[in-house]
């Protein structure tokens, strides 16, 4: 099949996205409900909290690949058998969470959160060492350090992502959920947004939100454990991230949209877009994030910790208090684009058993982004938020890249009663990329999501 097809957007960067909040805090008013189950029981032969089953899957794998060297099928055989295990492992996970049920946000508690990072850890490592075999290299390469920032689970800013945390957080999900709802939002303005509360340390900072700028609602807040007895209010971290969250997805880059972002840079007297390298106090976003902070948050997220750019206060003025708040009424009420709904998108196919499996693939570092299969033959399926006035053409594309990128299955299916669905044929062995996007009508695929496939054939 011809090559024809091109990658193209100008919406989606080739990392994720990061905005950090670099306070911690101090929850107003303690609260430790361990609301999930803690322990994991794939793979290994008893139930173990998510620490301890992360050192004792990292003692594992290293004894496993020593013991099988030179057997390279044998231990292809026995990883694609824990990768399953593992994957509907964090399958599970994932779904537990709290779904507010009028703004249908989500939060996860710490419990869980900490059971999707080594999970996602885990699995993305059987990914790594199932390539390396695949092309006939035996794999020397070490576990993911949970510590550090890495491809696959909680995503960090910096390369030293996260600490121990001394004890679990003193807030849950009742307390995320009661400052979130005290934003005077319309109920749709979340939807879609995940909360996670991590039971260790974000170093140096107490959140971080994510995007990956996609017309989907896939952004995520992630909220450390705590830092010192110092830090602000949990309100002052959700209130500024919240701030974030609303340009990522009202807005998007300012390459996106310069039109929107010098609206508000006319507001608070701003000449040039500053971008994330410059000073937190000169820094757009952050500007943005702050006056939302300022005039979207209760009475502790504004006064839980000074404004902190060099933009004047809305508080004290109020015509850009004003001005502010009717530019973000104005964001939150336009009717966007149609868009695949990126919170439910599955892959499907026959495992290595014979039997059906279905997987929610995502495109966050901590979810399932890619899918290991012994049958050349998978089905992809996606459910699609339609605006009438924006006319939708999904396009689904498989690629191979050996160095080259060849074209080997794509699909353009309907959207029937606002789901599309496709299969894609593997042609041999080997790894692959699946891409989810749009068709002008052009050679490019516009918006791309990118799932990563690995096909083992018959074991």
């Amino acid at each position: 099949m011809r090559a024809w097809l091109r990658i193209y957007s100008l919406q989606v960067p080739a990392l994720m996205l990061a905005t950090l909040l670099s306070w911690p805090w101090l929850t107003p008013s303690p609260l430790w409900a361990a609301e999930t189950a803690s322990n994991i029981t794939a793979v290994h032969s008893k139930p173990l909290p998510y620490d301890r089953w992360y050192q004792t899957d990292r003692t594992y794998m290293a004894a496993l690949l020593q013991e099988y060297k030179g057997n390279s099928r044998a231990l292809t055989k026995i990883l694609v058998r824990e990768w399953y295990q593992i994957t509907v492992a964090l399958r599970s996970a994932l779904s537990e969470c709290y779904r507010e049920p009028v703004r249908q946000y989500l939060v996860y508690d710490a419990p869980a959160s900490g059971k999707i990072h080594v999970l996602s850890l885990a699995k993305y490592y059987r990914e790594k060492v199932l390539s390396d075999l695949l092309v006939g290299i035996y794999p020397t390469r070490e576990y993911p350090d949970r510590w550090r920032s890495n491809p696959a689970g909680i995503p960090s800013f910096v390369s030293n992502g996260f600490s121990p945390a001394a004890q679990p957080p003193d807030f849950g999900v009742d307390d995320v959920v009661a400052v979130v709802n005290d934003f005077d939002l319309p109920p749709g303005a979340l939807r879609g947004l995940s909360f996670y509360i991590l039971p260790f340390n974000l170093t140096g900072y107490a959140g971080s939100s994510h995007t990956r700028l996609l017309p989907g609602r896939e952004e995520s807040i992630y909220l450390s454990a705590g830092i010192n007895k110092e830090s602000p209010p949990l309100a002052v971290t959700i209130a500024h991230e919240l701030g974030h969250y609303i340009h990522y997805q009202y807005i998007g880059s300012y390459e996106q949209d310069p039109v929107k972002w010098r609206s508000f840079m006319n507001l608070i007297g701003q000449d040039d877009f500053q971008v994330s390298s410059s000073r937190f106090e000169d820094n757009t976003e952050e500007h943005f994030a702050e006056y939302f902070r300022m005039v979207y948050g209760s009475a502790a997220a504004r006064g839980g910790s000074r404004f902190r750019t060099s933009a004047p206060n809305p508080l004290y003025r109020p015509d850009l208090f004003n001005c502010f708040k009717r530019m973000v009424e104005g964001l939150v009420s336009q009717s966007g684009p149609s868009y695949y709904d990126v919170n439910n998108m599955w892959i499907s196919g026959v495992d290595y058993r014979g039997q059906r499996f279905s997987f929610p693939v995502g495109v966050r570092t901590e979810q399932i982004n890619t899918v290991v299969t012994t049958s050349p033959y998978l089905d992809f399926s996606s459910s699609v938020i339609l605006n009438p006035e924006d006319p939708f053409n999904p396009l689904v594309a498989c690629f191979r890249f050996d160095p080259k990128a060849v074209l080997v299955d794509y699909s353009t299916p309907r959207v029937d009663r606002g789901y599309i669905g496709c299969r894609i044929t593997l042609p041999r062995p080997g790894i692959y990329t699946l891409f989810v996007g749009e068709t002008d009508g052009s050679r490019n695929i516009l918006t791309p999501m990118s799932f990563k496939i690995i096909y083992i054939g018959n074991l």
